[in-house]
């Protein structure tokens, strides 16, 4: 079991470093800002700060976007983070406006 440490408010590359460097995998999604989020900083995840996580497990990470982005689709919910399907691996096809993770 590994600690999950405290990424919200951190810049993304920043946030991917300390959740790797604590042996967990991120997985990074662009949500909605309204303009009240500082742009590229985590503004939550799906683990705690302080969580004890079994070490490889798979954070999802949701990143304030730039408030000029429009987010057209939904992040997978909290227990599909670790499902790891996509548009691309499940044979669909995603539009071109589709937000796509981004680690």
């Amino acid at each position: 079991m590994v600690e999950m440490p405290n990424v919200i408010g951190v810049p993304q590359n920043d946030a991917i470093e300390r959740i790797q460097k604590a042996g967990l995998i991120p997985s990074c999604f662009m949500v909605v800002n309204d303009g009240s989020l500082v742009a590229g900083c985590v503004v939550s995840c799906g683990e705690d700060a302080g969580t004890m996580v079994e070490a490889g497990s798979v954070i999802t990470v949701y990143i304030a976007a730039d408030p000029s982005v429009e987010i057209t689709t939904e992040p997978p919910a909290a227990s599909d983070s670790g499902s790891g399907e996509s548009a691309s691996s499940s044979g669909e096809t995603a539009p071109d406006d589709t937000v796509y993770d981004t680690d």
